[in-house]
C-alpha cells in the first residue's frame, strides 16, 4: 500500500549585475518548502504544505504598476489538504493561508500590499480513461495590515469562486486546462466591485518523436494592486514553442510569448512580446547546469505612459545541486 512521504527543498537565488548603474538590482532570494502526505486510510490522505518564498519583484508589468521596481515580496504559506480517493471518483478540502510582505531593494519597507489571504476550497471530480475532470469552489478572505497607511484597509476584499477543469493524455497530446469565475467584493464604496471575471490556464503538449515536443499555453492572472480606484491588474499570456532533447542529458526549449496587463477600471493596457531560450545539462545526478536568455519589448497603449516603454536583453547562467 501507499507510504507517508515527507520532502523538503531549498533553493537561493543571486542576481547580481556587473555594470554598478543596476546596483540597486543586486539581489537575493532564498526559498525553502516542506511537504508532507500522510496516509489515513485505503482511500484518504493529508497534505500538509510549508513555504518561505522569497521573489525578487520589477520584472512585470504588474509590480511595475505597483510601484515596485526593484526589491523581495516574502511570502509565507501554511496549506492542508484532506483528500478522498478511490480510484474512480476523489473530492478534498483545501484551507491555506499566506502572509505577503515587501522589501525594495534599498533595504527600506514598502508595505502597501502587505496582507494576508485565507482561501477555502472545496473539489470534486472523476477519472476517466484518457484522464480526469473536476469542479470547484470556494472563497478567498484577504487582508491588508499597512503601518504607514491604515487607510489600506479599505482595499480589504472578500470573493466567491467557482470552475471547471482537468488534466488529460490522449495519444501524442497532453496538457491541462482549469477556469474559474469570481466576483471580487471591497471594504470601500470608492474601490468598484469586480463582478463575474474570469482566469484560467491551459496547456497543450505535443509530442512530435522521442526528441522533439511542441507546447501551446495561455493563461489569465490576477494580481492585487496598491492603486486607488483599482480593484486589481488582469495579466493575459499566450507562449508558443518547443523543446528539444539534443543528447539524453542535455536538453533545449524555445519560444515567443505575448503579454497583455490591464489595471481594472482605468485604461491603462501595456503589451509585451518576449522571446525565451533556456539550455539545461544534466551533468551527473547532483549538477545540473542551466543557461536561460530572455529578450522583451514593451509598450503602453496611451502615449502618457511612456515610462513603460522599455526594451531588455539578459542571460543568466546557474548551477543547481541536488544532495
Amino acid at each position: 500500500g501507499e507510504r507517508h512521504l515527507l520532502i523538503g527543498t531549498l533553493e537561493h537565488f543571486s542576481q547580481q549585475f556587473r555594470d554598478d548603474a543596476y546596483q540597486d538590482m543586486d539581489l537575493d532570494a532564498t526559498t525553502a518548502t516542506v511537504f508532507g502526505r500522510f496516509v489515513t486510510s485505503e482511500i484518504t490522505n493529508l497534505r500538509l504544505l510549508l513555504i518561505s518564498e522569497e521573489d525578487i519583484l520589477g520584472q512585470t508589468q504588474a509590480d511595475q504598476l505597483n510601484s515596485f521596481v526593484s526589491g523581495v515580496e516574502h511570502m509565507q504559506r501554511a496549506e492542508a489538504i484532506f483528500e478522498i480517493d478511490n480510484s474512480r471518483y476523489f473530492a478534498n478540502i483545501m484551507v491555506r493561508n499566506d502572509e505577503i510582505d515587501s522589501q525594495t531593494s534599498s533595504g527600506g519597507d514598502n508595505d502597501t500590499l502587505n496582507r494576508s489571504e485565507r482561501d477555502y476550497i472545496a473539489l470534486a471530480g472523476r477519472q476517466f480513461g484518457w484522464g480526469r475532470a473536476f469542479v470547484f469552489g470556494g472563497t478567498q478572505d484577504v487582508r491588508y495590515e499597512s503601518r504607514t497607511n491604515p487607510v489600506l484597509s479599505e482595499r480589504n476584499s472578500d470573493e466567491n469562486r467557482y470552475g471547471v477543469g482537468a488534466e488529460y493524455q490522449i495519444g501524442r497530446f497532453s496538457g491541462d486546462v482549469d477556469i474559474f469565475q469570481f466576483t471580487q467584493r471591497f471594504s470601500s464604496p470608492a474601490i468598484p466591485d469586480i463582478e463575474n471575471a474570469w482566469v484560467g490556464s491551459g496547456r497543450l503538449n505535443y509530442a512530435a518523436s522521442d526528441t522533439v515536443a511542441l507546447v501551446i499555453s495561455a493563461d489569465r492572472r490576477f494580481h492585487e494592486t496598491n492603486i486607488p480606484a483599482s480593484g486589481g491588474i488582469f495579466e493575459e499570456n499566450v507562449f508558443l514553442g518547443g523543446a528539444w532533447a539534443l543528447a539524453s542529458n542535455l536538453y533545449l526549449r524555445m519560444g515567443p510569448s505575448y503579454n497583455r496587463t490591464k489595471l481594472q477600471n482605468t485604461p491603462v493596457v501595456i503589451d509585451r512580446f518576449e522571446l525565451d531560450v533556456e539550455l539545461a545539462w544534466q551533468i551527473n545526478s547532483h549538477v545540473e547546469m542551466l543557461a536561460t536568455s530572455n529578450v522583451f519589448s514593451q509598450s503602453p497603449e496611451d502615449p502618457a505612459l511612456s515610462s513603460f516603454d522599455a526594451q531588455q536583453a539578459h542571460t543568466v547562467v546557474s548551477i543547481r545541486l541536488v544532495l
